[in-house]
Protein backbone atom coordinates (compact mmCIF):
# COMPACT_ATOMS: atom_id res chain seq x y z
CA UNK A 1 0.00 0.00 0.00
CA UNK A 2 2.38 2.49 0.71
CA UNK A 3 4.10 1.61 -2.27
CA UNK A 4 1.15 2.55 -4.45
CA UNK A 5 1.00 5.76 -2.40
CA UNK A 6 4.29 6.69 -3.47
CA UNK A 7 3.98 5.60 -6.75
CA UNK A 8 0.22 7.75 -6.76
CA UNK A 9 2.43 11.40 -5.56
CA UNK A 10 5.17 10.73 -7.81
CA UNK A 11 3.32 11.10 -10.67
CA UNK A 12 1.50 13.60 -9.81
CA UNK A 13 5.26 15.41 -10.90
CA UNK A 14 4.41 15.04 -14.74
CA UNK A 15 0.88 15.09 -15.11
CA UNK A 16 1.46 18.39 -13.55
CA UNK A 17 4.57 19.51 -15.97
CA UNK A 18 1.71 18.27 -18.87
CA UNK A 19 -1.10 20.25 -17.46
CA UNK A 20 1.23 23.82 -17.02
CA UNK A 21 2.59 22.70 -20.90
CA UNK A 22 -1.32 22.84 -22.05
CA UNK A 23 -2.58 25.49 -20.00
CA UNK A 24 0.65 27.50 -21.14
CA UNK A 25 0.66 26.87 -25.03
CA UNK A 26 -3.82 26.95 -25.09
CA UNK A 27 -3.41 30.90 -24.49
CA UNK A 28 -1.13 30.60 -27.44
CA UNK A 29 -3.35 28.83 -29.90
CA UNK A 30 -6.33 31.16 -29.62
CA UNK A 31 -6.47 33.56 -33.27
CA UNK A 32 -4.18 36.69 -32.38
CA UNK A 33 -2.91 37.79 -29.61
CA UNK A 34 -3.52 39.58 -25.98
CA UNK A 35 -2.14 43.07 -27.68
CA UNK A 36 -4.52 42.89 -30.58
CA UNK A 37 -7.13 42.58 -27.75
CA UNK A 38 -5.57 45.58 -26.09
CA UNK A 39 -5.45 47.63 -29.43
CA UNK A 40 -8.77 46.90 -30.00
CA UNK A 41 -10.43 47.53 -26.71
CA UNK A 42 -7.93 51.28 -27.02
CA UNK A 43 -10.43 51.51 -30.15
CA UNK A 44 -14.02 50.36 -28.12
CA UNK A 45 -12.54 53.17 -25.34
CA UNK A 46 -12.70 55.83 -28.00
CA UNK A 47 -9.06 56.13 -28.88
CA UNK A 48 -7.82 55.32 -32.95
CA UNK A 49 -5.14 52.51 -32.04
CA UNK A 50 -2.82 54.85 -33.63
CA UNK A 51 0.42 55.65 -32.17
CA UNK A 52 0.31 52.12 -30.61
CA UNK A 53 3.55 50.87 -30.16
CA UNK A 54 3.60 46.89 -31.09
CA UNK A 55 7.35 46.44 -30.28
CA UNK A 56 7.31 48.39 -27.54
CA UNK A 57 4.24 46.32 -25.85
CA UNK A 58 6.17 42.76 -26.72
CA UNK A 59 9.24 43.71 -24.99
CA UNK A 60 7.41 44.75 -22.14
CA UNK A 61 5.22 41.81 -21.92
CA UNK A 62 8.15 39.41 -23.01
CA UNK A 63 6.40 38.15 -26.04
CA UNK A 64 9.57 38.91 -27.88
CA UNK A 65 11.41 35.65 -26.69
CA UNK A 66 10.95 32.59 -28.07
CA UNK A 67 7.81 30.76 -26.17
CA UNK A 68 10.13 28.36 -24.34
CA UNK A 69 11.93 31.31 -22.42
CA UNK A 70 8.29 32.56 -22.02
CA UNK A 71 7.54 29.18 -20.21
CA UNK A 72 10.46 29.26 -18.27
CA UNK A 73 9.87 32.70 -17.02
CA UNK A 74 6.45 31.60 -15.86
CA UNK A 75 7.21 28.45 -14.25
CA UNK A 76 10.03 30.49 -12.45
CA UNK A 77 7.82 33.06 -11.17
CA UNK A 78 5.42 30.56 -9.82
CA UNK A 79 8.39 28.84 -8.15
CA UNK A 80 10.60 31.25 -6.91
CA UNK A 81 8.34 33.80 -6.69
CA UNK A 82 4.88 31.94 -5.87
CA UNK A 83 3.16 34.29 -8.78
CA UNK A 84 0.83 33.06 -11.37
CA UNK A 85 1.48 36.78 -13.02
CA UNK A 86 -0.71 39.69 -13.55
CA UNK A 87 -3.53 39.96 -15.59
CA UNK A 88 -2.91 41.62 -18.77
CA UNK A 89 -6.07 43.18 -19.13
CA UNK A 90 -6.80 44.80 -15.48
CA UNK A 91 -3.15 44.90 -14.15
CA UNK A 92 -3.95 42.90 -10.71
CA UNK A 93 -2.29 39.50 -9.68
CA UNK A 94 -4.01 36.62 -10.77
CA UNK A 95 -4.04 34.82 -7.65
CA UNK A 96 -6.38 37.99 -6.68
CA UNK A 97 -8.66 36.75 -9.46
CA UNK A 98 -9.07 33.54 -8.94
CA UNK A 99 -9.23 33.73 -4.98
CA UNK A 100 -11.99 36.55 -5.72
CA UNK A 101 -13.73 33.77 -8.12
CA UNK A 102 -13.11 30.66 -5.65
CA UNK A 103 -16.64 30.77 -3.41
CA UNK A 104 -18.65 30.62 -6.74
CA UNK A 105 -16.67 27.83 -8.26
CA UNK A 106 -16.85 25.86 -4.89
CA UNK A 107 -20.35 26.43 -4.84
CA UNK A 108 -20.64 25.36 -8.79
CA UNK A 109 -18.93 22.08 -7.73
CA UNK A 110 -20.69 21.06 -4.76
CA UNK A 111 -24.14 21.00 -6.46
CA UNK A 112 -23.09 19.88 -9.36
CA UNK A 113 -21.76 16.67 -7.43
CA UNK A 114 -24.94 16.24 -5.81
CA UNK A 115 -26.91 12.87 -6.74
CA UNK A 116 -29.99 13.60 -8.40
CA UNK A 117 -33.45 13.07 -6.66
CA UNK A 118 -35.48 10.15 -7.73
CA UNK A 119 -38.42 11.44 -9.94
CA UNK A 120 -40.54 9.96 -6.60
CA UNK A 121 -38.81 12.31 -4.45
CA UNK A 122 -39.39 15.50 -6.34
Amino acid sequence: MRAYIIRRILLIIPTLFLVSIIVFLSVRFIPGDVIDVMESMTVVAGGTGEGFDREALERMLGLDVPVWVQYGRWMGGIFLHGSLGTSLMGDWPVEKGIIERLPVTLELGIVASQPELPNSAR
